[in-house]
């Protein structure tokens, strides 16, 4: 680990103004009390900004506040750009993500399909900007698969498949995100489209090409 970076660290050990943090130097790295956001014990392992302690000698030192550190100018992104991220936190709305190092952003439940825990480092991609310079993330692109075009997309891999896909609208929410990229509400709504205009059956186990 280096200086001015975030780094999620193994407590080594826990004292009186605060606990000491393993981060491959020699030395162990200081987290002070009043830069914690609860009490932390021996074996915790904790998300932390890397930065110095101006009040003693600019020595190294942990922060679990990791707002401070945060760019809020999100000039660099656009969407669907893929970034690095690093799970930060959970909300009422979702996941608090640090991205690339240097920005913070959302990824809502509701389009989340895989267990995340603090500290966790993955792949994803900007959603949107919106006006307050907020950022929404995703951790698939979509590409045209969730757009209008979907029962385009999902006749095509029908007929890749045979005519037939094992999948309805009784199908588990993250098998159809994992091969369309897309909620089980907008596919029902594209099979629904599609079986209206008798281009597939939908059947108890799957959906099946008509031609």
């Amino acid at each position: 680990m280096e200086m001015d970076q975030f780094a999620t660290l193994k407590v080594a050990r826990t004292r009186k103004d605060g606990a000491m943090l393993e981060w491959g130097q020699p030395e162990l790295l200081h987290l002070p009390a009043e830069e914690q956001r609860y009490e932390v014990r021996k074996g915790d392992m904790v998300l932390v900004y890397i930065t110095t302690d101006e009040r003693v000698f600019e020595r190294p030192m942990a922060s679990m506040k990791w707002e401070r550190y945060i760019d809020h100018d999100p000039d660099q992104l656009e969407p669907n750009q893929k970034v690095e991220l690093l799970i930060a936190g959970e909300g009422q709305l979702g996941y608090d993500a640090i991205i690339d190092g240097r920005h913070r952003g959302i990824l809502y439940y509701n389009e989340v399909f895989q267990d995340l825990e603090i500290g966790q480092r993955t792949t994803g991609f900007v959603k949107k900007i919106r006006d307050d310079g907020k950022i929404d993330l995703i951790t698939q692109l979509r590409g045209t698969r969730g757009t209008t075009d979907l029962g385009k997309v999902i006749k095509e891999e029908l007929r890749s498949q045979g005519g037939f896909l094992p999948l309805n609208d009784k199908s588990d929410p993250e098998e159809i995100y994992q091969l369309f990229g897309v909620s089980k509400k907008k596919f029902k709504m594209a099979i629904g489209r599609l079986f209206k205009h008798r281009d597939i059956f939908i059947d108890e186990d799957g959906i099946r090409l008509t031609d």
